[in-house]
């Protein structure tokens, strides 16, 4: 039984029965109590069950789930907190558009909270938005790139030739003073662009471990871009030189951990 059954029969059971435990859940798919843990992890991000102690209920609200079209990218803690810093930017009514990426679904889970219009080429992030009702979403064309789950190609870029957006989120492989920002599929950073062409602001998402980085080919020299929001592991002499460029530069940390935040 791979992932999108299991997640379907748990639901199933759960409309059945109202409530279940994971031991219960485990006999039943045959599985670990820990494989269950996170199948309700998942549906609970998604707002379908409700945890309890040693089970879940189904959630009043969803009788009718949206199960994830894909398996979820592994959630990590720094894109979390980077994700959570990009949410000040965000406001009822707002045009914003999201590239694919390893931080889509976690900025997708603080794009839920608003009612906006959200333009993506992420599965992922679409997958996980389209259960919710304040989000207007329009979902690019194109080709699968399966290293980033998003949509590529010229029809990608066609879909958002005519769209104005507020602001765009980006994720970016590696960056650099010399290099910019960059990723490793040209056709890919065409989207990139396409999104940055079209948007009045853009914020990036970049893991401080990226620095220094340098994919294939670059979407943006990082003066173009307004806001970077990287995180504390980012080196000094990173930061110093980042310093000296016009751009916004957020360091977000880890609960417990300090942070602190410079603009060039």
């Amino acid at each position: 039984m791979d992932y999108r059954e299991r997640l379907e029969r748990i639901v199933q059971v759960l409309k059945a029965q109202k409530h279940v435990k994971v031991a219960d859940l485990s006999r039943e798919l045959g599985t670990s109590d820990v494989t269950v843990r996170k199948d309700l992890t998942i549906l609970e991000d998604r707002g379908v069950v409700v945890r309890t102690h040693g089970g879940a209920s189904l959630a009043e609200k969803h009788e009718t789930p949206v199960v994830p079209l894909v398996a979820p990218m592994e959630r990590n803690a720094y894109a979390r907190v980077i994700a959570r810093e990009a949410g000040q930017f965000l406001a009822d009514g707002m045009n914003v558009a999201i590239d694919a990426g390893a931080m889509s679904l976690e900025l997708a889970r603080e794009v839920a909270r608003f009612n906006l219009v959200v333009v993506t080429n992420s599965i992922p992030a679409a997958s996980y938005l389209a259960s919710y009702e304040g989000v207007s979403l329009y979902v690019t064309a194109g080709s699968l790139y399966r290293r980033s789950m998003g949509l590529i190609g010229p029809k990608a870029v066609g879909c958002l030739a005519d769209m104005n957006m507020d602001l765009c989120f980006l994720n970016t492989v590696g960056f650099s003073v010399d290099t910019g920002f960059s990723g490793t599929n040209l056709i890919e950073m065409q989207v990139k662009r396409s999104m940055l062409q079209r948007s009045m602001r853009s914020v990036i998402l970049a893991e401080g471990t990226s620095w220094g980085m340098a994919g294939f080919c670059t979407f943006a020299q990082l003066e173009e871009c307004n806001v970077l929001i990287t995180d504390e592991r980012l080196p000094g002499n990173a930061r110093a030189a980042l310093a000296e460029v016009e751009t916004e530069v957020i360091y977000a940390s880890l609960p417990g951990e300090s942070a602190n935040q410079a603009s060039g």
